[in-house]
Order: structure tokens, then C-alpha cells, then sequence
């Protein structure tokens, strides 16, 4: 018998903060000041020899949420700097549904289009438990690693089945945009340009070195205050800039869209052409 054992003890569970009522005497809790909003940065693009650089800035792409509009815009803004619109282009974007949309309005229904092997990761583990998430996260990635796309396909559609009876928002966050997860894997592209070009993170680390670079601002005055910062951290990134991991491997890249362009465009049905109607001269 413990010193305690004939001490009755009354236990109360402690409420969290937020949902216990305010005491008038006690003061309230303390509560960390909101983050400003920061602004949107423009990711950057892959040149030819393999070094990466910045794309346009513009405002309107930095402060708004992004929809299909303003991606429409950005698009549009590069078509009229001097980006062909007709010329074979491969997007690799995270799988926002505006992004993807202004790529069809702007440059077909045929323009390639990647998304981003992290992200769809990302999307369908955070649907399941945590338990489950190691191994969803590694099969996935098994599937990505084949050279296969129908197979690669066939088992991203068994795995999504599986899913579907305990977890069907996974398998539908699944499901959604598979066919574009394999883009690089048709073109036939592997090895460490694959790995580079599968994931959004070239433009990532820029990101991360223009928030870094505001870290001490705490009071945005104005837009403008917004743009030279963004500007200003853009600039230190680009500094930072190498060749990308597997840019020898570039030409064939470039071979492979082309060639798929070609494909694409050959078999695209053409409208026939309706001949003018005749029109009878009646003469009076």
C-alpha cells in the first residue's frame, strides 16, 4: 500500500486554451500576430544548355490567388515576348487545374504536359492514415521508376482499386491527372534528367531562397515594396543557378518532344473544306 492510496483525488481534464471560457480576471491567451501574405513567385525556366533562368515578372502573378485568368495572362505574356505558341513545349507544372487549363487555351490540347511526381505524392498521402503512408509513398515511386508507361499505368490504376474501398478520396486524388505522371516515361526519357525533370523543385529552391531573403521583412507598405523585394530575391537565386542534373541529356529530350509533336499534329482530324455554294443567276 502506497502513501496515496487512500487519497482521494479528484481529476479534472484541462481544456485546451481555445475552447475554455474566458475568465474576466485572467488574461488571455497569448497569440502569435498573423504572417503577412507573401507574394507569388514565377518559376524558373530551363534553357537550352541546361541553365536555368528567370522568366517574367509581373505583377498581376504575384498578389492574387491563382486562376485560370491570370495563368491565361502569364501564358500569353510569354507568347507575345516570343515564345512560338506552334513549337513543341513540355510544362511541368504541380497540378493546379487553372495552370493547366490556360495550357490548353494557350498553346493546344496537344501541349505536353508533366506533373509533378512530389506533389501527387504529397496530395494522395495526406488522404491516408499515418501508418499507411510510407508505403503508399513507396509504391508509387516504384511505379514511376518503371520504363514501361502502360505498365507503369496498370499499376498506379491497381493501386488506386485497392484504395478505393477504404480510402476512395486517395484513390480518386489518385486517379486524377495519372495519365500526366507519365509524360516523361512515353517520351521515353530516364535516368538523372528524369529525376530532375519528375518534380517541381528546380523552382522550389528558388522559392525558398526569395522567402529567405525577405525573412526580416514584417510590414509590407505597398505593392510595389512587394515586387522589389521579390525582384531583389530573385536576383540573389539566379546567382545560385547550375546546370541542371542530366542536361547532356537534354538534346534527346528535345528529339523525343518534337517528335511526339509531330504525332500529335499529324493525327489531329482536319476540318474539310465546304465549298462555296452556287448561286443560280435567274435572269429577268
Amino acid at each position: 500500500m502506497t502513501p496515496l492510496d487512500d487519497v482521494d483525488v479528484d481529476v479534472e481534464r484541462r481544456q485546451p486554451a481555445r475552447n475554455r471560457p474566458h475568465h474576466p480576471h485572467r488574461p488571455l491567451p497569448h497569440r502569435a500576430p498573423r504572417r503577412p501574405t507573401r507574394p507569388r513567385r514565377l518559376p524558373p525556366a530551363q534553357h537550352d544548355a541546361g541553365r536555368r533562368g528567370l522568366t517574367r515578372f509581373s505583377a498581376r502573378t504575384l498578389y492574387r490567388p491563382q486562376n485560370a485568368t491570370l495563368a491565361r495572362t502569364l501564358l500569353a505574356d510569354l507568347v507575345d515576348r516570343g515564345l512560338d505558341p506552334e513549337q513543341a513545349v513540355l510544362f511541368v507544372i504541380d497540378g493546379a487545374k487553372a495552370l493547366r487549363r490556360a495550357i490548353e487555351d494557350v498553346f493546344g490540347e496537344h501541349a505536353l504536359v508533366h506533373r509533378c511526381h512530389r506533389h501527387k505524392e504529397r496530395n494522395v498521402c495526406d488522404l491516408l492514415p499515418e501508418h499507411g503512408r510510407d508505403q503508399m509513398r513507396a509504391r508509387m515511386r516504384a511505379a514511376w521508376s518503371l520504363t514501361d508507361a502502360e505498365l507503369a499505368r496498370q499499376r498506379l490504376e491497381l493501386l488506386a482499386s485497392e484504395l478505393e474501398r477504404s480510402w476512395p478520396d486517395a484513390a480518386g486524388s489518385l486517379r486524377e491527372g495519372m495519365t500526366d505522371t507519365l509524360t516523361l516515361m512515353r517520351l521515353g526519357i530516364g535516368g538523372q534528367l528524369a529525376k530532375t525533370l519528375c518534380s517541381t523543385n528546380p523552382c522550389e529552391s528558388m522559392i525558398e531562397i526569395v522567402r529567405y531573403t525577405q525573412r526580416n521583412v514584417k510590414h509590407w507598405k505597398d505593392g510595389d515594396m512587394r515586387k522589389r523585394w521579390s525582384a531583389a530575391g530573385m536576383l540573389v537565386a539566379e546567382q545560385q543557378f547550375r546546370r541542371i542534373i542530366g542536361y547532356r541529356d537534354l538534346a534527346t529530350l528535345v528529339i523525343a518532344i518534337e517528335r511526339h509533336h509531330m504525332r500529335a499534329t499529324d493525327a489531329a482530324p482536319v476540318a474539310p473544306e465546304t465549298a462555296a455554294p452556287e448561286v443560280a443567276a435567274t435572269a429577268v
